[in-house]
């Protein structure tokens, strides 16, 4: 697939695009990263104090990636090593 359509499916199905080209979903909590030949799907760790009073600041955890020319679609969804990219409802 190439990054435009897949820019376009994920922008059709609700994923809002943020001031750096990511997509991110409603809850804010997912995002997809869109570089140059490849993609990653991410999600936010939120921030959190640890038991001796040390402040850790939220952090986007890579959870699955692949090259666009690995990417299939399976009906309207974007499909990653298997797993489906969802719709934002």
């Amino acid at each position: 697939m190439e990054k435009s359509k897949v820019k376009a499916t994920l922008a059709a199905q609700g994923w809002v695009e943020d001031r750096f080209g990511n997509l991110i979903s409603k809850s804010k909590l997912v995002r997809v990263k869109m570089q140059a030949s490849s993609l990653r799907v991410e999600r936010k760790i939120p921030a959190s104090v640890c038991p001796w009073g040390s402040k850790i600041p939220a952090q986007w955890v890579n959870q699955v990636s692949d090259y666009y020319k690995n990417l299939s679609t399976k009906g309207d969804l974007v499909c990653i090593k298997g797993l489906t990219i969802r719709p934002q409802v």
